[in-house]
């Protein structure tokens, strides 16, 4: 068993903690658990063994969560939760979410604060390990990420104008340079969709 910290993955919670799982799993280890302090346990496997892809779960409720981690089950999927910050320990908390489209969920301590992103493990079958299968769950998936990044985008800038009109320059430059980061996944995912869309009526 080896444990690993891997903080940096909050800057790129999917595809770079995906990319680094997978080359973890080729040199013959396999996940067993992540906590809320990021710190990830291995245990020896065969190399390649297993795969894994990690998915944006934060607009899911806690009840929505489970049935989820339950069908995936049912699929040989195991999905091991990951917290999209350092990790929020409390009890009977509730908080609202919005990303940057009609819906407003909740999120809820015990439940489904601490699992904003879902790492899930496939053991490798020959077959293609795709979470979305048809053009339309992998747009509408790929705009919930954009649209999570986008409110986080409108939340620092909100408050940068609010720091700024107070006279609070440190604060304001803090909160600007926070900005930065979601802008430019907003600008990233948009290029995907593009990219998906274009791709989408050259085949069609």
């Amino acid at each position: 068993m080896i444990n690993k910290f891997r903080i940096r993955y909050l800057f790129a919670p999917l595809s770079g903690r995906e990319k680094w799982l997978n080359q973890m799993a080729a040199s013959g280890y396999r996940l067993k658990g992540v906590s809320k302090l990021h710190r990830y346990s291995f245990e020896p496997c065969s190399p390649n063994e297993y795969e894994y892809r990690v998915e944006f779960a934060a607009d899911r409720s806690a009840d929505e969560l489970r049935k989820y981690r339950a069908f995936l089950s049912e699929l040989g999927i195991t999905a091991y939760p990951v917290s999209g910050s350092l990790g929020k320990y409390s009890y009977g908390n509730i908080r609202l979410r919005w990303f940057g489209g009609a819906r407003i969920s909740l999120a809820t301590s015990p439940g489904n604060i601490n699992s904003e992103f879902l790492i899930l493990e496939k053991k490798k079958d020959g077959k293609p390990f795709q979470l979305h299968s048809d053009l339309n769950s992998l747009m509408e998936y790929m705009r919930k990420c954009r649209g999570a990044c986008l409110s986080l985008a409108i939340f620092f800038a909100f408050f940068t104008i609010m720091n700024l009109s107070k006279g609070l320059w440190t604060e304001a430059l803090l909160c600007a340079l926070a900005f930065v980061i979601p802008l430019i996944f907003t600008t990233v995912w948009s290029w995907k969709i593009h990219l998906v869309q274009r791709d989408h009526k050259i085949h069609e």
